[in-house]
């Protein structure tokens, strides 16, 4: 899943301070002039306190609707998964149930094909209904597994990649010989 990002907010401030101590008479007319652009961002339902705080002084009351907000989602959404889990639970008992009726069903018909010395039907029966069970068992198991496979490699794979500027294509290999110390020009 990923998680909900806000835009980015830019503030621009003026500097116009000396930038080394004025009591050096050869620094004294150096000074720092222009434009300084400063980006905060944020990830996840609530901001950080002093967006808050921000939030509240612009209207009264709207931080404890943004909190109130995010706890509201939080609970639809763990209501949600309850509903889901719930429900595959239910859908797994009762198709353990519909498979049990079925393979006795062919049990009984068969056995009693046998009983009337049809014996290739009957054992048709029975080992059909004995091979499906086995088939519907063994990929079940395979589609599980399939799906621990995939969770596990959500939780294991960042969200967000940054390319490398050395070309490396994941963080935890070793640098390459000619990255080790770096170019003078």
């Amino acid at each position: 899943r990923s998680r909900p990002t806000r835009k980015p907010s830019t503030k621009q401030i003026e500097a116009s301070e000396p930038a080394l101590p004025a009591h050096r008479p050869q620094d004294a007319a150096a000074q720092v002039s222009g434009n300084v652009s400063i980006m905060e961002s944020f990830q996840g339902p609530l901001p950080p306190p002093s967006a808050l705080s921000q939030y509240n002084e612009a209207f009264p009351g709207c931080a404890e609707r943004i909190v109130a907000m995010a706890e509201q989602q939080l609970a639809h959404r763990h209501a949600l998964e309850t509903r889901a889990i719930d429900g595959k639970l239910t859908a797994q008992r009762n198709g353990q149930a519909l498979g049990f009726v079925v393979v006795l069903a062919a049990l009984i018909v068969g056995g009693a094909l046998i009983a009337i010395h049809k014996d290739v039907s009957g054992l048709t029966a029975i080992v059909g209904a004995l091979a499906s069970l086995v088939a519907v068992f063994v990929y079940g198991r395979r589609k599980d597994a399939e799906e621990r496979r995939e969770k596990r490699a959500d939780f294991a794979t960042p969200q967000l990649r940054l390319p490398y500027e050395d070309g490396r294509s994941e963080p935890d290999q070793p640098p390459r010989s000619s990255d080790a110390l770096p170019r003078q020009r």
